[in-house]
């Protein structure tokens, strides 16, 4: 049999907190980058935007396929 590959969602549990904190630290970064008014930095603040939509999406997935997870609707 081959040998089945790890994801970090394998070694570390998946907790609502946790899909709050991941984007919530992008979304600092980002703005830090932009308060820079730097173009250089411009790039980098979009990626980190679209990165925290992106975590943002997908934890609104889990936590609606998710059995157990907390099914209240409040702001992320």
């Amino acid at each position: 049999m081959g040998s089945r590959k790890t994801t970090i969602f394998d070694r570390i549990p998946l907790t609502e907190e946790g899909l709050k904190t991941v984007p919530k630290r992008q979304l600092d970064d980002a703005m830090v980058l932009y308060d820079t008014r730097q173009n250089k930095h411009a790039n980098g603040a979009i990626y980190l935007a679209g990165f925290v939509i992106e975590c943002l999406l997908k934890s609104l997935l889990l936590c609606e396929s998710i059995p157990g997870f907390n099914k209240r609707r409040r702001q992320i």
